[in-house]
């Protein structure tokens, strides 16, 4: 079991901007809204078999159920399977 954690980042200047990143890391993996200024404000320990760094991974999808995880208090995803960005 490999975990992950990702950092949940909500723009100071911009309402309903979210970004993420994984933990220690200075680049931002995906990103909903316009917001240039941000601020940590959730991270969540995403337990998979398998390391997102050997995937092609759909940032904006683990956007997605992170921002979800985030509004539900839940700090810990078990048995999840990174989402595959699609290739033509």
């Amino acid at each position: 079991m490999q975990t992950v954690r990702i950092d949940l980042y909500k723009a100071t200047d911009s309402e309903e901007s979210y970004g993420i990143k994984t933990a220690g890391s200075n680049v931002m993996r995906a990103h909903a809204g316009f917001g240039q200024t941000w601020e940590k404000v959730w991270s969540v320990d995403i337990e998979s078999l398998y390391s997102p760094e050997n995937l092609d991974v759909d940032w904006d999808a683990v956007l997605a159920r992170v921002i979800e995880a985030h509004s539900m208090s839940d700090p810990v995803l078990s048995g999840f399977r990174w989402p595959q960005q699609e290739t033509a």
